[in-house]
C-alpha cells in the first residue's frame, strides 16, 4: 500500500504549499514506485470497476483485498490518492471506496477481516493530512492550533468517514475485525 512518500512527497500544508492530494507528477512518480515495488490489486469480484483508480480489466491501483479463503480478508485502501479538501465534503476515500468497505465489512464471508488503510486510524503524528484534528503544537498535540490552509486538520468530514466505518468493523459479531496500518511511523 502506498503512502505519502511513494507520491515523492510529505503531507505537508503551509500557506505556500499544499502537497496533497497529489498532482500529475506525483500520480506519475507513486505509478513508478507501484511498478518497481508494489503490485497492483487483481480483479476481484467483490470489488466494482468503478472504484477510484480500477481499471477496466479490473486492476486497481489504489483499492483491494487480500483474501485466504474463508478464513481472511484484508481490505486495503490508499488515503491519499482521493484525498479532497473540499471544506465540510472533505474526505480521504471517495464514496464509492466507503460503500464497498462497509459492504465487504458486512459480507461476513471469511472468519477474520482486517482494514487496512494507509493512514493510520487511532494514532496521529500531528499532521495536517491525517484522520484527525489535532497539529503538533511544540512537544505534544493539540486541536487549538489552526491548520495553515484555513480549515483544522482531520476536517470534520475526514473524522466522519472513519466513525462511519468503525461501527461496520465492531458489528462483526459472528468473525473477528481489526483494523492495522504499515505506516505508524513519527
Amino acid at each position: 500500500m502506498q503512502d505519502d512518500h511513494d507520491h515523492f512527497e510529505n503531507d505537508e500544508a503551509t500557506d505556500q504549499l499544499v502537497t496533497f492530494p497529489p498532482d500529475p507528477f506525483m500520480l506519475a512518480a507513486a505509478r513508478a514506485t507501484q511498478r518497481l515495488y508494489y503490485p497492483a490489486f487483481l480483479p476481484d469480484a467483490n470489488r466494482p470497476l468503478g472504484l477510484g483508480s480500477t481499471r477496466e480489466d479490473g486492476i486497481s491501483e489504489s483499492f483491494g483485498t487480500l483474501r485466504y479463503g474463508r478464513l481472511l480478508e484484508v481490505l486495503m485502501y490508499d488515503c491519499r490518492r482521493f484525498l479532497t479538501l473540499h471544506g465540510p465534503s472533505a474526505t480521504f476515500i471517495p464514496e464509492t471506496t466507503e460503500a464497498w468497505l462497509m459492504q465487504r465489512m458486512a459480507a461476513g464471508e471469511t472468519a477474520h477481516l482486517i482494514n487496512a488503510p494507509s493512514t493510520p486510524p487511532g494514532w496521529s503524528a500531528g499532521k495536517w493530512g491525517e484522520w484527525y484534528a489535532d497539529l503538533e503544537d511544540g512537544a505534544k498535540l493539540s486541536t487549538a492550533r489552526r491548520n495553515p490552509i484555513g480549515r483544522r486538520a482531520g476536517a470534520p468530514s475526514t473524522i466522519a468517514c472513519w466513525w462511519r466505518l468503525r461501527p461496520c468493523v465492531t458489528a462483526r459479531r459472528s468473525s473477528s475485525a481489526a483494523t492495522c496500518t504499515g505506516s505508524a511511523r513519527r
